[in-house]
């Protein structure tokens, strides 16, 4: 890309955008203080569209990556680090048995201009919008997908949830307290150690009572926050563009204003290889989870484990990642409701052959539990998975019942399209199957959201899987096989067990370390809550994700990080460092 293309993306980007306020000539490249420079936009791809960027229906990465930038909640994470640290809320307190937390609210922090307020200007965020906000997560709405978060947590939440669902009047939830102008409190029902972490996601974003009445569904798409960007133009499918939000109220260590960047452009290219083609034309700023193929021709080496390292002039970016690729079950159904069918498939499956041949090296083999191995503290080697045996496939298919596989129904394993990772694994996975244990299966690619929508309503019985953290906690993956989130009614959607796995033993094993306070013993509970899933092969954990990002020479201060947490705020391109220095014309 040179400075001509640059030039060009940021006039074709303001006049698509019409006469949007935001939409005066950006800002000329400058030096600021500790030599970053302003202006840019920086164009970034997903191969997936996103579903919402309302906070409370926020369920996939794509939305996230976005919404994160239009919305901010009470703290939120160091990209560096990934620990929690102040966002709209300057400062907290926490009381000494664990269950009250105090909140002091940032003056001059205002959401963007916006119809939904008076004369189109955006108001200074108040204590309440964030009560409002909180509120709001713990009521029923189709709209939330959220709640789970904090519904047994949140004193009166769970109260307040089911009075509202029968309609019942109740004003607020009992443990959302306003203090002051400036501070609120919030009480838990039982300590819980990763609270902060669950404030920092998607589910805890704040935004105005204003914006909601007026725009309801719509604010899928209508976002009104407080983020260093807002939205200038969303063509589902097609593009997401976000401007500059000039009245953003964060400085970097040198007191300069962020966001440096003029925009964020993102398109939808769905192919992979497309998309490393764009990267590889200048198209794109930056390209994350390069296809395994691909690795030869870019000539990176995935055995290094992490590190940054500049490679045929663009930067290299490797980490492990806080994430899981697996195969779930549907327990409920007729098949996977047999312990020793669940097992058959396990020892039928050789995760090593899988990162070797399908991923090239991109991964490390889920041996292990649900929980991967990038999370601090966490003793993940107490954790003993299954290993590759085709006789104990065998003798566990037999066990239920199929012998060499006769009788054994075909399936079809389901998996989401968004790279050719998926489908790769997949095949090998079906030959594994039909070699070792004589069963047969199809393969399904549907999209995501019609993927998401068959798995949450428990119309799949096998299917492909991942999570990628939300925080950096064991309990946000165990959290995923936690009985009381499966509904008591089978007909409603289950989006997070959505396997429908429930065992009372792990259910005690889980509730029992969120409580606990002293951070050795909590870990040791959480492994044995991990090592209860696989005991119960409740799903088949295929790898652990290894991250692998490019990222073209000028981009600086994006640094990597096991969630794939995406600061763009303080992302800034040095155009000397490129192609001498960007000039724009006011």
């Amino acid at each position: 890309m040179n400075k001509f293309y640059l030039l060009l993306s940021i006039i074709t980007l303001f006049s698509i955008s019409g006469c949007n306020e935001e939409s005066n000539a950006p800002i000329k490249s400058r030096v600021a203080n500790g030599g970053v420079q302003y202006g840019g936009v920086f164009h970034i791809n997903e191969v997936e569209n996103f579903r919402s960027l309302f906070p409370h229906s926020t369920s996939d990465v794509t939305s996230y990556n976005i919404g994160s930038q239009i919305y901010e909640g009470l703290v939120r994470l160091d990209p560096k680090t990934l620990d929690v640290i102040p966002g709209i809320a300057s400062a907290w307190d926490i009381s000494n048995d664990g269950l009250e937390y105090t909140f002091t609210i940032r003056e001059n922090i205002y959401f963007h201009n916006d119809p939904c307020f008076p004369e189109g200007k955006g108001r200074e965020l108040t204590v309440d919008d964030c009560i409002y906000s909180l509120n709001k997560l713990c009521a029923p709405s189709p709209m939330n997908e959220s709640y789970y978060l904090v519904i047994d947590r949140i004193a009166g939440a769970r109260e307040y949830h089911e009075k509202l669902k029968i309609g019942q009047a109740i004003d607020h939830v009992p443990g959302i307290e306003r203090i002051d102008d400036h501070s609120f409190k919030i009480i838990l029902t039982k300590p819980f150690s990763g609270f902060l972490k669950i404030l920092a996601t998607a589910s805890s974003w704040i935004f105005p009572e204003e914006a909601f009445d007026t725009y309801g569904e719509e604010m899928r798409v209508h976002c009104v926050g407080t983020g260093p960007f807002k939205v200038v133009k969303i063509v589902d499918n097609e593009v997401v563009i976000l401007g500059k939000n000039k009245n953003y109220w964060r400085q970097d260590m040198f007191g300069n204003q962020l966001p440096f960047l003029d925009a964020l452009k993102y398109t939808f290219v769905k192919e992979k290889k497309s998309e490393v083609l764009e990267f590889k034309k200048g198209n794109l700023d930056m390209i994350f989870r390069i296809p395994p193929e691909e690795l030869s021709e870019f000539k990176i080496d995935v055995s290094k484990n992490s590190g940054e390292f500049i490679e045929n002039d663009f930067t290299v970016q490797i980490s492990s990642s806080l994430s899981i690729q697996y195969y779930n079950f549907q327990h409920m159904g007729d098949v996977f409701n047999d312990i020793d069918v669940r097992k058959a498939f396990n020892y039928a499956i050789d995760k090593e052959r899988i990162v070797e041949y399908g991923l090239h090296g991109m991964g490390y083999p889920a041996v292990h539990g649900i929980v991967p191995p990038s999370i601090s503290d966490y003793p993940i080697n107490e954790v003993t998975g299954y290993e590759y045996s085709p006789e104990k496939a065998r003798k566990h298919l037999a066990d239920a019942g199929f012998p060499r596989g006769k009788g054994f129904p075909r399936l079809t394993l389901q998996i989401n399209s968004g790279g050719s990772a998926n489908i790769g694994v997949a095949e090998i996975v079906q030959k594994m199957l039909a070699e070792n244990l004589n069963v047969y299966i199809d393969l399904s690619v549907t999209s995501r959201g019609q993927h998401l929508a068959r798995v949450g309503s428990g119309k799949s019985d096998f299917w492909k899987d991942a999570w990628l953290a939300d925080y950096s906690d064991p309990e946000n993956f165990l959290c995923l096989f936690y009985g009381e989130l499966v509904p008591k009614d089978l007909s409603e959607d289950s989006f997070i067990n959505s396997t429908r796995y429930k065992n009372s033993s792990f259910d005690k094993l889980f509730e029992n370390a969120i409580m606990e306070q002293d951070i050795n013993k909590r870990m040791k509970m959480y492994c044995a809550a991990d090592q209860k899933i696989i005991e119960d092969a409740a799903v088949i954990p295929l790898y652990y994700e290894k991250i692998v990002r490019l990222l073209k020479p000028y981009v600086k201060n994006f640094p990597v990080n096991p969630m794939e947490y995406r600061d763009f705020g303080l992302v800034y391109f040095d155009f000397d460092d490129y192609n001498n220095k960007l000039s724009l014309v006011d």
